[in-house]
Parts: C-alpha cells; sequence; structure tokens
C-alpha cells in the first residue's frame, strides 16, 4: 500500500526532492514513487537554494565538495530536469519553488530558471518569492504558526489533497 507524502527540503537538503523530480520521469513507471519507502510523492516544496551546481565548482563552497565540472552537470537538478524525455508521469503532482527576496542573486535567478523549466515541462509548478526574508529565514520561521509559507503549504496540501 502507497502512503501520498509531500516532499520538502531546503537549501543542499531541497537537492534531494528536486532531484526526486527526475527519478519521477526516469525511473517510476507507475509515478512519483520510492519504493523502499513505500511512499507516494505528491508533491515538492522547494525551499530556496540553487538547482544548478557548475557555478560552485570554481569557488570556495567547493573545497569540501571537490565537484568536477562533469559532476555538477551530472548531479545538478537544473541539467536533470532539462535532459529529462517526458513529461511527468503524475501531471496532478504540484511543485512550489521557495525564494527569500534576500537572497542571493544567484539563489533568486537559479530559482526562477527551475521554476521556469518545470513548467516548460508540463508540470503544475508555481513559485513564491517571500518578501523580508533569505534562505536562513525561511527555515527558521517555519515555527511560527502564522508564517506566510505555512499559510501556503498548508492551502496547497489542502487543497490539492496531497
Amino acid at each position: 500500500m502507497w502512503s501520498p507524502l509531500p516532499g520538502c527540503g531546503a537549501r543542499m537538503g531541497r537537492l534531494w526532492p528536486a532531484r526526486r523530480l527526475r527519478e519521477t520521469w526516469s525511473e517510476w513507471p507507475d509515478g512519483p514513487t520510492c519504493p523502499s519507502d513505500r511512499f507516494t510523492f505528491t508533491g515538492f516544496f522547494l525551499l530556496s537554494g540553487i538547482y544548478d551546481l557548475e557555478p560552485l565548482v570554481h569557488t570556495s563552497q567547493n573545497a569540501p565538495l571537490l565537484l568536477t565540472p562533469e559532476d555538477a552537470q551530472r548531479i545538478s537538478p537544473q541539467r536533470l530536469l532539462e535532459a529529462a524525455p517526458r513529461q511527468p508521469a503524475d501531471p496532478a503532482c504540484r511543485v512550489l519553488v521557495i525564494v527569500g527576496q534576500h537572497d542571493s542573486p544567484e539563489f533568486l535567478r537559479q530559482s526562477r530558471e527551475f521554476y521556469q523549466t518545470l513548467c516548460r515541462g508540463g508540470w503544475r509548478a508555481s513559485f513564491e518569492e517571500l518578501q523580508d526574508v533569505d534562505h536562513f529565514e525561511i527555515v527558521w520561521k517555519l515555527t511560527q504558526k502564522d508564517y506566510v509559507l505555512n499559510q501556503i503549504i498548508l492551502k496547497t496540501i489542502f487543497q490539492d489533497g496531497l
């Protein structure tokens, strides 16, 4: 029996759900599933960050990662999504790309680009730029019951039956 589950991740932890989008297309013919965990992914909430790792290769952030340009190309969600051969297995699967107004220009650019790629690929995607926060505050404020992102996530889950 499969259980519905929305996937969520922030910053580098956001890479896992973003990469699951690619697996949805190519590796699981029966939809966005995770057979080992017995879950069906019904939506994804991607909280800030980067989707193309190539710009990191020549920065100090790459020192502990040791990514080559080839590695970055191979594991970047943006590149995997662009290379996806077909539409999502479950067109009802929602993807919400979220970024903070005070995030770096690169986070903002990549989040918008990833959202646009999702739309071109037939995903049911939406984009939210949250005012007066950066990627740290987005996650921190999730502890506040009345935080706007909590309301967006709950509305998406209950409206769409995620």
